[in-house]
């Protein structure tokens, strides 16, 4: 559903047929939507009669929920989604042109990932109560912050980048 504030009218944007929405994104003119069982559809906003382009991050693991994603560049200016799975992966897709470029491998499930400011580290939150940051380049973990004392679902970053934010089930 698109919704226009400043007229109070909504619409249906595209339909997603079969699928179980669990995350979605936007930023420009992109819309992603994961769903429950690895399964996406990405579509752009001005593109009326241009079907969503669809894929699946994994196909492999019962449990592929896309729990969280996030639209951003990478140092070299690709633009892609960065996508938190059940599976115990974060993976990059190259959404425009619908591959998966890399996949970073976890020993838990991922709740949560996001980019710092100046596109150099990523922080993972998941199934543990560990924060991790690891390179976004090439997924090389470059620190882990104990400390939570329960599963991670939630991390964020401050505009200036020297800050780091995240939330379990248990406390901030």
């Amino acid at each position: 559903m698109r919704y226009a504030p400043n007229t109070d009218s909504h619409s249906s944007l595209f339909h997603i047929d079969g699928m179980k929405p669990t995350s979605m994104a936007a930023q420009d003119r992109i819309v992603i939507v994961g769903g429950f069982h690895g399964d996406y559809t990405l579509h752009t906003i001005d593109s009326h009669n241009q079907e969503p382009t669809t894929g699946f991050m994994t196909r492999e693991h019962t449990n592929g929920i896309c729990n969280h994603i996030f639209l951003d560049k990478l140092r070299s200016g690709l633009s892609i989604a960065c996508v938190s799975q059940n599976d115990q992966y974060v993976r990059y897709l190259d959404y425009s042109a619908n591959r998966i470029i890399n996949e970073f491998p976890f020993e838990y499930a991922i709740n949560c990932s996001a980019m710092s400011p100046d596109h150099q580290v990523v922080s993972v939150a998941g199934d543990s109560t560990d924060i991790v940051l690891m390179s976004a380049q090439n997924g090389q973990v470059l620190y882990t912050i104990p400390g939570h004392l329960d599963y991670s679902f939630a991390t964020a970053w401050s505009p200036c980048g020297r800050m780091l934010f995240s939330a379990n089930q248990g406390n901030l």
